[in-house]
């Protein structure tokens, strides 16, 4: 039994991939910084908005989001996915768009992620956040990617150096990815530049 024990444990490492740097705020942006420590609140201030404000529209897509979410680890996220953008509050309301497709992979810096499909995408790295007792996995991945248009090349991330707020030039498009299932994904993009109060990138198999 202590064999198989172990060889589980084992197993269960190999699956996680390890963070790019100890501390995943090096490498955010002050503006995005801000914008990631009010995710939560941000979140529960967009929903209400869409409760109070959405009489009639359909927020069957929005309740699929918002499950409690679950570890999971890096292996598991890779691979292609569809996924669908849900913007809350702001302009529309609630606004769920069409499904396009996503992919999960390992890039030169870590778990890269990217929209495949549609007029508006994001790639970028995700960096993974695990338990206050460094054991098991990550709880959560933090997201930073930037915008870009379908007749675009990919942009990059802007890191530190851009202190750009609620400007036209700011494509960093910072999130966090919750599991909600084995095969069902949420990220999360808090107070976003254009047109809404909180953003989702629904993920599934």
């Amino acid at each position: 039994m202590r064999r198989i024990a172990a060889a589980i444990t084992l197993c269960l490492a190999a699956t996680q991939v390890p963070a790019q740097s100890p501390d995943w705020r090096a490498a955010a942006s002050p503006y995005d910084l801000e914008r990631l420590d009010m995710w939560e609140g941000q979140l529960k201030y967009a929903v209400q908005e869409v409760r109070m404000n959405g009489a009639g529209m359909d927020l069957s897509p929005l309740d699929s989001v918002l499950q409690p979410p679950m570890p999971i680890g890096g292996e598991a996220l890779i691979g292609d996915w569809k996924c669908r953008t849900m913007k809350l509050g702001g302009i529309g309301t609630f606004v769920s768009y069409s499904w396009f497709n996503c992919r999960i992979s390992y890039g030169e810096e870590g778990l890269f992620l990217e929209k495949l499909t549609g007029s508006q995408r994001t790639s970028g790295y995700l960096w993974p956040v695990y338990p206050a007792s460094g054991e098991g996995f990550p709880v959560k991945y933090v997201y930073l990617g930037a915008a870009h248009y379908a007749d675009e090349p990919q942009g990059r991330y802007g890191g530190p150096a851009n202190r750009l707020r609620n400007d036209t030039a700011n494509r960093d498009d910072p999130g966090i990815l919750e599991a909600l299932g084995p095969d069902h994904l949420r990220i999360g993009f808090p107070k976003p530049i254009f047109e809404s109060d909180f953003d989702f990138l629904e993920l599934k198999r």
